[in-house]
């Protein structure tokens, strides 16, 4: 059964009042206007995700859109209420990572998130927590090791990298695989398949507690759909999966 859980404010944020007050604007009573509402959220939760890909440029012609104003059993100008919405705040347009527009539910996560659904708590976060700082102990050994057998047979594939930041690639790679339980690539799959070139990537464009944060989320989603089973997409997929994570978990 699913189960759609609501801000205690809902109906009394800013985004709330802005849309109701628009939605009466438009010759709805309060009661349908407040029915709307909850029934957008619903929807929201039966796709498990706070987010639907549609065509920002024709909302009114967008199969989306269609859906959830039908099911909010909206009776004007099609697009017209996911428009008001947008406008409010209570829904919000982003880009997509890949490319097209994301309507996305503004508040319904960490709210409606897979973490909580998950019963997780405080207590399995700082399990999870525990968990990551004794990887990354063992992930700086094993970076130690690499580099110390590199430099016994002439630097490796990647002796013209800047030591520091070799050494902060291979320890960033290590703590992936050990989160998902992967083993670590050789030297040849990190080189061909440009592997280190995406970890440097990820670590300088997120912040320490950013990558802490999607670790811990790796960590309570390696079993699942959401999370690629290789290494490669993984690396290619961080932004995505950085955001997702500060969505389910509340920062990043």
């Amino acid at each position: 059964m699913s189960v759609v859980s609501y801000p205690q404010s809902f109906l009394h944020r800013p985004e709330d009042r802005s849309f109701l007050m628009e939605l009466s604007a438009a010759g709805l009573s309060a009661a349908e206007s407040c029915c709307i509402l909850y029934r957008i959220w619903a929807d929201f939760s039966t796709g498990g995700s706070d987010r639907r890909p549609v065509d920002a440029e024709n909302l009114a012609a967008d199969r989306q859109v269609r859906v959830l104003e039908s099911f909010c059993e909206w009776k004007g100008v099609p697009g017209e209420m996911v428009r008001l919405a947008v406008m409010s705040g209570f829904l919000r347009v982003e880009p997509a990572p890949a490319g097209g527009s994301l309507l996305v539910c503004n508040g319904f996560y960490p709210i409606n998130s897979n973490w909580n659904a998950k019963g997780n708590s405080f207590q399995r976060r700082g399990a999870y927590t525990r968990i990551l700082g004794a990887d990354l102990k063992k992930s700086l050994q094993s970076a130690q090791e690499r580099e110390e057998l590199w430099s016994r047979t002439g630097g490796g594939v990647f002796k013209d990298l800047p030591a520091e930041t070799r050494r902060e690639a291979l320890v960033f790679i290590n703590r992936v695989c050990r989160a998902l339980k992967m083993t670590v690539p050789a030297d040849s799959v990190l080189s061909t398949a440009g592997l280190f070139s995406l970890a440097v990537t990820c670590i300088q464009s997120h912040s320490v507690k950013s990558i802490d944060n999607t670790l811990m989320w790796l960590l309570s989603n390696r079993t699942g759909q959401a999370v690629p089973d290789r290494l490669d997409a993984i690396l290619r997929d961080w932004p995505a999966l950085t955001q997702k994570a500060a969505e389910e978990m509340g920062d990043g």
